[in-house]
């Protein structure tokens, strides 16, 4: 069966890399003082994962931090969720005298997940979710007064925001974060990653005014990033060429995703040598 997996998981690497060589956006050179302006951390996706990646940099000192999103509206897949979130050790949890723990919740999710989940995943999940409950909380994000125990968990642990929409988080989050000098750009693809002669991520090309539905822009321009880019692009759902190439046999089957849940990025990631864990696992749901 381990062999079966790894060769499988060989076979999806080389077709992904060469759908990655033959359609993904240039990885371009950076060329000396050639750069349109700089920010610390360039941060490329708005949601749920970006906002934290945001909130993150600041909170470990990060003076300028630039968000750059697609899509016209901010959020992405995140916005139009549901609102709610799994985690042990929330504040509505002890409230309520529930019992809990992480290690239970551990445990949980790789019962569920039929021990296919990447354990280091699990763990930073699991350590994390307090923390990232204090920070919502923290930003401004209201949440209803209710704790419920879904499929698959062995206590009451779930949460929604108050208006049980994604957007319930990324309002408030988005909100707090531009307050505390954090920059946002709609309309703003990344098209290229940008490196130096040794091949280290210096910055990102973007286009801006991007047009998702036309696949045009107005300008282009170079963005260094001093400290680092951080991808939090979310998923592909609705990127069925992608799909094709990593789990054909969801290639005939329709997406929740929002249109704009494409692979661009992770193709520029592949092509850079980057390997994402877990690439042919999908969440197929009724």
């Amino acid at each position: 069966m381990q062999s079966h997996l790894i060769s499988r998981r060989s076979l999806i690497r080389s077709s992904l890399i060469g759908l990655a060589c033959s359609a993904a956006p240039s990885i371009s050179a950076a060329e000396k003082d050639d750069w349109t302006e700089t920010y610390d951390v360039v941060i490329i996706g708005s949601g749920f994962a970006g906002l934290a990646a945001a909130y993150s940099a600041l909170e470990n000192g990060v003076k300028s931090v630039l968000v750059l999103e697609k899509m016209n509206v901010f959020g992405g897949n995140s916005c139009i969720n549901g609102g709610q979130i799994s985690l042990a050790g929330s504040g509505l949890q002890k409230s309520k005298g529930i019992k809990d723990s992480p290690k239970l919740m551990e445990e949980d999710m790789l019962r569920v997940g039929q021990r296919l989940n990447h354990p280091a995943l699990v763990k930073a999940v699991v350590k994390e979710s307090p923390a990232c409950y204090d920070m919502m909380v923290k930003c401004g994000v209201k949440f209803a007064d209710q704790v419920i125990r879904l499929g698959g968990h062995s206590a009451p642990r779930t949460i929604f925001a108050e208006n049980y929409a994604g957007g319930g988080i990324c309002v408030p989050m988005h909100k707090w974060l531009k307050d505390h000098g954090v920059e946002f750009r709609n309309k703003s693809f990344c098209s290229a990653v940008l490196t130096d002669k040794d091949g280290v991520v210096r910055g990102v090309e973007v286009e801006g005014q991007y047009d998702f539905d036309k696949k045009t822009h107005k300008n282009t321009y170079k963005v260094q990033a001093v400290k680092g880019v951080v991808f939090a692009t979310g998923g592909w759902g609705a990127d069925n060429e992608f799909i094709s190439a990593s789990t054909p046999q969801y290639s005939t089957l329709e997406s929740t995703s929002q249109k704009g849940a494409t692979s661009e990025s992770v193709r520029m990631l592949l092509g850079l040598g980057a390997m994402p864990v877990l690439l042919d696992i999908y969440q197929v749901g009724p």
